[in-house]
Parts: C-alpha cells; structure tokens; sequence
C-alpha cells in the first residue's frame, strides 16, 4: 500500500475525510497514477496512521475518505537524538537516511575542531532544504510515524549545550577503554542522545566538554569505526537493547 504524510491541518475527522498536497500529491497522481477508489496510508506526521480511500483527483490535491485511522506501529515508546560531527563529501546524506531508518528522532549536524568540512552561514539554508528532504524521503519509505528533526550547530560547544535536555548523553571515543556501549544501554532507560565525532575523532578538550554535561564516554569496541559507521552502529545496538531484545522477552 502506498504511504504519504499530510498536515494534521488538512485532517477532518469529524467528518472522516483528509486532503494530500504538495509533492506527496504529485507523487501520487504522476508517479503512482491514483486513481479514484485506490486505498493508501496516510500519515499524519504525528504517529497517527489513517487508511484511506481516494474521492477525488485534481492536479494539486488528492482528497481521501478515511476508513479507519491507528497509531503508528513503527515508532518507539522513547525518543533518540543523534549528533554527528559533519564529515565530508556526500556522506552525510547516507548518514541522514540510515539514522531515520534505524529510529532517530532528531538529528544534530555539528562542527568541531577536526572536521575537514568549515561551517558557512551561508550555505546553512540550502543545506537544511536538501537534508530535510532526503530525511522526509526516508521516513515516508520506512514507514516512520513522524519526520524527524534536524538542526546545525556551528560548533562543539553550540552543540553539546543544545542537548542536555535530550535525555542520558553517550559519546564514542576510541581512546575510551573501560566502558563500553552495551554497559550503558543495558542499564539506561528512557530517551538517549549519541554523539559521533569526525573522521580525525575528538580532541580532548570536547571530551572533557561532554564529560562536564553529563555525557558517559564510551568504547564500540576494538575495531575503529568510521564516521558514517559508527552512528549507525550506536542506532543499530540500542534497537536491539530496547526494542527487538524486548520483544523477545
């Protein structure tokens, strides 16, 4: 079944009918080729599923009869943020997609010291217009129930205050030798927050700069990750922790 996202705004449930514009709707009526009486999912953005049925086709907007609406089974009862050091070339568009893939809620894109890439204020918003995209693309293809989040900090420092509301905070670093991730995830509960440095790794002085707000620094292992791995496995041992070892149980 086709699945596309809309407004809340655009919802009437009272009188059990909601409306797709936008790209979504252009997906629907040019790639996909609608037609009136086809059954879809749509989404509302906020972890509210609605199988409808179309009613009527224009050339902006598609208007469904909804059937039946649900909460969304795909998302978690806990929420993850993942800060990444911005690494170069085009690996941060893979990273974006596989962290909402892997369940991200909200994505931080930071600048530190030993980033090959320079923050430019003036590239900021043309960046944000396509890495949203590429973040909205992926959670419609994944089924997320909401689009997450992604901001740009223009420095260590910016990012690491932005994120002490975010839940327990777990930076990697490959000179940490005693504590490792699993430790952590095995006995934390709640939101969580994962910091990846760059392709140079950290400096010490973030280290101690995590470390004061709060951040448990830990190992992933023997092995040395890349940027655009390393993430992805932090994403990937806490779904395992919390989500699909619990299910198991």
């Amino acid at each position: 079944m086709h699945r596309v996202f809309t407004d809340e705004k655009n919802i009437n449930t009272e009188d059990k009918f909601l409306t797709v514009t936008g790209d979504d709707a252009y997906h629907l009526i040019k790639v996909m080729r609608i037609k009136k009486g086809d059954t879809v999912t749509v989404c509302d953005k906020n972890n509210t599923d609605y199988t409808c049925e179309a009613a009527h086709i224009d050339k902006e907007s598609v208007i469904f009869n909804i059937i039946e609406s649900r909460i969304c089974e795909s998302e978690k009862d806990y929420k993850i943020t993942l800060c990444q050091a911005m690494p170069k070339g085009s690996k941060i568009e893979t990273i974006l997609q596989k962290a909402v893939e892997l369940g991200a809620d909200n994505i931080v894109i930071f600048y530190c010291s030993r980033c090959d890439v320079k923050y430019s204020k003036s590239k900021e918003d043309t960046k944000l217009e396509r890495y949203n995209k590429i973040i909205y693309e992926a959670a419609k293809q994944c089924n997320r129930g909401i689009i997450p989040t992604l901001e740009i900090k223009k420095s260590f420092e910016e990012m690491i205050k932005s994120v002490n509301a975010q839940g327990s905070i777990v930076m990697a670093y490959e000179e940490e030798k005693n504590l490792s991730l699993k430790q952590v995830l095995s006995k934390t509960e709640g939101s969580l927050c994962f910091i990846v440095g760059p392709e140079g790794g950290f400096e010490f002085l973030e280290v101690q700069l995590a470390k004061d707000a709060g951040a448990q620094i830990v190992s992933l292992g023997k092995r040395i990750l890349r940027t655009e791995t390393a993430g992805m496995f932090m994403l990937s041992c806490c779904a395992y922790e919390k989500e699909l070892l619990k299910a198991s149980v």
